[in-house]
């Protein structure tokens, strides 16, 4: 008989019960641990070494605290004694470690042994490991607070654009009454294009929120690192360089808003490695042609790509976990990670048909490597900045919208561009001004979201008293689920606010289908 089993043979006859007991202890999945009355190691099961990693040579007859000296502290362990000795079951989730550095957490009951006189003769502690449950759960919750945030996010985007629209729009009509040459209308053009940056990182958060879900599109991708480079400027410390060398102007077919949120999350990720002792963030952009071998390793079809890559001189990654970085919740951040970053990264990649690796030395830095295929056609944003063409028009609109704000900067804005504008803040009164006058419209422009009746039931109610009446929506959100139904509805078009001059302008050119003026 072992050593560890001392302390029940004090208490228990040898038996052909005790023979089960122990082949029970020693054959189950549960780890077991004894110790006498002053904590000293007597006993442990072959589900404890598995468990733990500590064969059972190395730790019996040594202090419960070798396990762990953070949580067996002499105040814990005094306190438990304390509670095993009147009798009562210790139950506790604790967290804890492998051998080897794993983080472990654990179920564990603990009770006292005693002898036939009732004398404390030892303690038992059973051990179950839940860490995968732990983690199953944690992301759960993780996930709920995420949809939590999301939902926050979609009411505070809603709530801003509303207040966005009246900022863009009435700039956009103050910027047409000021000279060119003015000074003013350099301070007022900030205020547009600053309103405008504003509205892309709405959709920015919308997008993380779910709410939002961009199309791909051809976009040149040296566009949108340009684009990421003011925005990271300003918000790096100045003990970390940046540089920079583009040499593609080549197209790529993604989510424009969503390569952005790639590129700000890896430049984000470099700048937590060099934040102590600062360093170099490095962006290169080129065109590369992915032959056979490369094509192999990468899991990409052979052809050409533009190869991002983004790299810092900070701590580097340590090879044990560098397989790991793009698994969803795995965070070396610690309090400040979310685990989500390097995760989503990769699956906007995969999802854009590309490829993302990375390369790192400890001590030297990472390099962070995205393929995009390329495209023939050039991004449309350079086409749509050319063209400065304002269509205006003619005809009669219903506009309709419960904020004061957005219904009276949209009507001004319609009447700039030649159009008959009758407002309403109340869905209700504009119904019945439609039951009225059936005729007397050539489109309705009706805000999504209202209290009482929403744009959706109010357009499909304005369809089916007037078919030829043809309806826009603006939305905050861009659910393209929603939209596709709105559309098969007969909605015309859907626009997001905060909705701009130039296309209320083109939209509703293309809807009525009236002649461009200039």
């Amino acid at each position: 008989m072992e050593l560890g089993l001392k302390s029940i043979e004090k208490s228990t006859e040898m038996s052909a019960d005790l023979a089960s007991l122990i082949a029970v202890i020693e054959q189950g999945f549960d780890a077991v641990v004894i110790t006498d009355k002053d904590w000293l190691i007597e006993y442990v099961n072959p589900a404890f070494e598995k468990l733990k990693g500590y064969k059972k040579e190395e730790i019996v007859g040594y202090h419960l605290s070798v396990l762990d000296n953070q949580i067996y502290t002499p105040e814990a362990l005094a306190h438990l004694k304390e509670v095993l000795d009147r009798g009562e079951v210790w139950v506790e989730q604790i967290k804890t470690k492998h051998k080897n550095g794993k983080d472990l957490v654990v179920d564990v009951r603990g009770f006292a042994v005693k002898t036939k006189r009732g004398d404390i003769s030892g303690y038992v502690l059973i051990a179950r490991d839940i860490t995968e449950e732990a983690e199953l759960q944690r992301c759960l919750l993780h996930a709920q607070k995420m949809q939590a945030i999301g939902t926050l996010a979609g009411g505070i985007a809603h709530d801003f654009n509303n207040i966005l629209s009246g900022i863009m729009g009435f700039a956009e009509l103050a910027i047409k009454e000021v000279p060119v040459d003015s000074p003013i209308f350099k301070k007022i053009e900030q205020i547009v294009q600053a309103a405008q940056r504003a509205k892309e990182l709405i959709q920015q958060i919308l997008s993380f929120s779910r709410y939002v879900e961009d199309k791909k599109r051809p976009v040149q991708c040296a566009s949108i690192i340009k684009e990421v480079l003011k925005f990271i400027r300003a918000a790096l410390p100045a003990e970390i360089e940046i540089k920079t060398n583009v040499q593609s102007d080549s197209a790529i077919l993604v989510n424009p808003t969503q390569l952005h949120q790639v590129i700000i999350n890896l430049c984000t990720n470099a700048y937590h490695a060099m934040q102590e002792n600062g360093g170099t963030l490095t962006i290169n952009l080129k065109d590369v042609i992915v032959n056979y071998p490369e094509a192999k390793r990468l899991d990409l079809p052979i052809g050409k790509y533009v190869k991002i890559e983004v790299s810092d001189t900070g701590h580097g990654i340590s090879p044990e976990i560098i397989d790991r970085i793009f698994e969803p919740y795995f965070t070396t951040k610690k309090e400040k990670g979310t685990g989500l970053g390097l995760a989503v990264v990769y699956g906007i990649i995969k999802d854009a048909g590309g490829a993302i690796t990375v390369n790192s030395k400890l001590g030297e830095g990472t390099t962070f490597s995205i393929y995009l295929p390329c495209v023939e056609q050039k991004g449309k944003e350079e086409e749509e900045i050319k063209d400065i063409t304002l269509c205006k028009g003619h005809g009669k609109i219903l506009l309709i919208d419960d904020e004061k704000l957005v219904l009276e900067v949209e009507r001004e804005m319609l009447e700039s561009l030649g159009y008959y504008t009758t407002a309403c803040l109340n869905p209700y009164e504009a119904l019945n001004e439609i039951e009225l006058n059936p005729k007397k419209y050539d489109l309705v422009i009706t805000d999504l979201s209202m209290p009482g009746i929403s744009g959706e039931k109010l357009a499909k109610k304005i369809i089916s008293l007037c078919p030829d009446l043809p309806v826009i929506l603006c939305t905050g959100f861009g659910d393209l689920v929603v939209e596709e139904r709105l559309k098969k509805m007969g909605i015309k078009e859907i626009l997001r606010k905060p909705v701009s001059l130039k296309q209320f302008a083109q939209t509703i050119q293309q809807v009525l289908d009236s002649p461009k003026f200039k």
